[in-house]
């Protein structure tokens, strides 16, 4: 079993939202006595490194770009001489070959808001990668896409492997 340690309250911390996961914990971990106070923990079948893995799957994949500062392409290798850099996205566990400009960024992409008591029941019932889970884990990770500034493609970096 693993904890996932989740924001109660909205006053943290900027672009840090009620129900963002911040933290995964092992079972056995021993919390300090305010952080069922301060945090919401839930309890799920399967162990941190399986969480990790599912989880990873369905966030964006966003990653660093460069260019030199004079001028020029867009790419995933710092240039030899100065340069700018950016983050740009694309979707999880996709064969998408573009990328688009990250302008506004989530700090945390998984919120676990949007489960139902039944599904979080299902967390805790079944192991993290079960197929009963998969049919709805994906709706936990925020989109990106919904804000229009992030859609826009980076062509300079289109068919590139970071």
């Amino acid at each position: 079993m693993a904890w996932l340690v989740c924001v109660r309250r909205d006053d943290r911390e900027p672009y840090q939202y009620i129900n963002d996961l911040i933290s995964i914990y092992e079972d056995g971990q021993s919390f300090p006595d305010h952080y069922p106070d301060t945090f919401i923990m839930l309890q799920v079948n399967g162990t941190k490194a399986d969480v990790k893995v599912v989880l990873d799957l369905i966030k964006p994949q966003v990653v660093e770009c460069f260019r030199p500062i004079a001028g020029g392409t867009w790419s995933f290798i710092p240039p030899d001489e100065d340069w700018e850099n950016k983050k740009v996205w694309r979707p999880a566990n996709t064969s998408v070959r573009k990328w688009y400009n990250l302008v506004n960024d989530f700090k945390f992409y998984i919120n676990i808001g949007s489960l139902t008591p039944e599904e979080k029941q299902l967390l805790q019932t079944y192991d993290i990668t079960h197929a009963s889970i998969a049919s709805f884990i994906n709706k936990i990770c925020k989109d990106i896409s919904e804000d229009p500034v992030n859609n826009v493609e980076e062509t300079d970096l289109k068919n590139q492997t970071p």
